[in-house]
C-alpha cells in the first residue's frame, strides 16, 4: 500500500516538474519573441523588416513545440498575425503594420500566460 501511495506523489511531482519546465520554455520563446517585435516597432524602416523577420523565424522554429502543448486556435493566431504584419511592412503602411504588431505582440503574450500548471489542473 505504501508503494503505491510513493509512486502517485512521485508521479504527480514529475508531472508538475515537467508542466513547469514547459512553462518555462513557453516564456521564453514568447519573451523572445516580443521583444523582438517592440524593437521592431522602434526601428527605422530597414531595420524593422530584418527584426520582424528575426521573430518569425524564432517562433516558426518553436512550431512543432507549440502544436504539442498548446491549442491550435492560439498559435494559428499569432502566425497569421505574423503574416499580416509582413503584408503591411512590405507595403509600408507604418499605423496598419504598428497596429498588427501590437495585435501579435498581444496573441504572444496570452500564449505566455496560458494554462500555467497547477495542482487544480491536473486533477
Amino acid at each position: 500500500m505504501q508503494w503505491r501511495v510513493m509512486i502517485s506523489a512521485l508521479l504527480i511531482a514529475a508531472i508538475l516538474l515537467a508542466g513547469v519546465q514547459l512553462n518555462q520554455k513557453t516564456e521564453r520563446i514568447c519573451r523572445e519573441t516580443c521583444m523582438l517585435l517592440r524593437a521592431s516597432l522602434a526601428a527605422a524602416e530597414e531595420e524593422r523588416t530584418a527584426l520582424l523577420s528575426e521573430a518569425k523565424t524564432v517562433w516558426e522554429r518553436e512550431r512543432t513545440y507549440f502544436s504539442l502543448v498548446l491549442n491550435h486556435d492560439k498559435t494559428d493566431r499569432a502566425s497569421a498575425c505574423f503574416r499580416q504584419a509582413e503584408a503591411f511592412d512590405r507595403e509600408n503602411t507604418e499605423d496598419e503594420y504598428r497596429a498588427a504588431v501590437a495585435e501579435l505582440i498581444f496573441y504572444v503574450e496570452l500564449i505566455q500566460d496560458y494554462d500555467l500548471p497547477t495542482l487544480r489542473s491536473i486533477f
